[in-house]
């Protein structure tokens, strides 16, 4: 594989990881609505498809030996919503390898499983503690996908040229591995915490009897308003959301009398 492919390949696989962190922050409104049962599954199939992805576009490190992301993906299913989304990702992961075929399989489908087991026990024994995922632990979480993935190297020591061939990929590979599933989860947490601050500041804002917004007018003129909140109905019979998607109901719903003041305080 020439650098163009390589670097094809590592890019496929870094935009596969930043969508899903898209979906996992879109997945949130599921996770805690009417649609909640159906969390777990959800993520388990659409990281279990990433996995799949992830295994057709691998990085190329030494002839015949490639790398993929997907300890690291079927981990990250346990991490964010138990065992069944793990389960699940870890058996497409491992439903593609035994396709694939090779020596690898039978480590490819351990490691695999181990990657599930250990994301899963993780979200469990974080909740065991009664504690949330935080920075503090991922590099121990990191860790441990790093080693999930080394866990295949075991099952083809006695082929020949594999000692030497663990040795001079083993630690490059647990590095990849464990680099990228702590950057991969701490995107999620810092994708979470802005969630989280959004909706305090939704909560606090919403307590004051008048409209708090943000404005930005723009070179051409035109104005709109990122930040709405929701005293705005009390005030103007509007709703945040359309006042934001059209900030012209504002000022239909004044009175054109004092529209020119209300004009200047937007400005």
């Amino acid at each position: 594989m020439d650098t163009g492919d390589t670097t094809f390949t590592i890019t496929t696989n870094v935009v596969l990881l930043g969508l899903l962190t898209v979906f996992v922050e879109r997945m949130e409104v599921v996770r805690t609505g009417p649609w909640r049962p159906w969390h777990s599954p959800a993520v388990g199939v659409v990281f279990g498809i990433a996995a799949v992805l992830s295994m057709s576009y691998p990085i190329a490190y030494a002839p015949g030996y490639v790398w993929d992301t997907r300890h690291v993906i079927v981990g990250v299913s346990g991490l964010l919503a138990g065992p069944l989304a793990s389960l699940i990702a870890a058996s497409a992961s491992s439903g593609y390898r035994i396709w694939l075929g090779g020596v690898g399989v039978p480590g490819g489908i351990a490691s695999v499983l181990l990657a599930a087991a250990l994301g899963s026990g993780a979200r469990y024994a974080l909740a065991l503690q009664g504690r949330a995922l935080r920075e503090g632990y991922l590099p121990g979480i990191a860790v441990l996908f790093g080693l999930a993935g080394l866990s295949s190297y075991l099952f083809v020591l006695d082929q020949p040229g594999a000692r030497a061939l663990l040795v001079e990929t083993a630690p490059p590979f647990f590095a990849f591995i464990t680099v990228a599933g702590y950057v991969f989860v701490r995107i999620i947490l810092l994708l979470q915490r802005r969630r989280d601050l959004e909706r305090h500041l939704t909560a606090f804002t919403d307590s004051f009897p008048s409209m708090i917004y943000r404005r930005i007018r723009w070179p051409d003129g035109s104005l709109s308003l990122p930040f709405v909140s929701r005293g705005i109905t009390e005030l103007y019979g509007v709703s945040a959301d359309a006042a934001q998607r059209d900030p012209a109901l504002l000022e239909a719903a004044v009175h054109e009398d004092d529209r020119a003041e209300f004009r200047e305080t937007l400005v």
